[in-house]
């Protein structure tokens, strides 16, 4: 029983995880003006400090941590997993929650623990 219930868990858990940030905003006319800021040279930490509606990782400048993808919406998730290591999303993504410009700092192979 307990091997199952650790196949489940592996099955459910294994692949990718990312290391991303995003900023969340209202509307799509500010996330468009914040891409361009990036482009600029805007720091996106800064900006997320500054402009991001998200509580959870606003105050620590967007940083949600490593994550699996699947632990996201699924218009976010879509969006990240088409990034590269280092790369912004061009467009705003729409979500529930209002729009996210995404940056995926790093991706590495979800580390499981062992059965023992």
């Amino acid at each position: 029983e307990v091997q199952a219930e650790y196949d489940k868990f592996v099955a459910a858990n294994a692949g990718k995880e990312y290391k991303a940030r995003h900023i969340l905003v209202e509307k799509e006319d500010e996330a468009k003006a914040i891409i361009a800021s990036l482009k600029k040279g805007g720091k996106f930490e800064d900006i997320a400090k500054k402009q991001s509606k998200d509580p959870g990782s606003g105050a620590n400048g967007g940083d949600l941590d490593w994550a699996p993808a699947a632990s996201y919406v699924p218009e976010f998730s879509q969006a990240m997993i088409k990034l590269a290591k280092g790369e912004t999303s061009e467009a705003p993504v729409q979500s529930q929650f209002g729009w996210h410009i995404i940056r995926v700092d790093d991706i590495r192979e979800a580390e499981l623990p062992k059965l023992e």
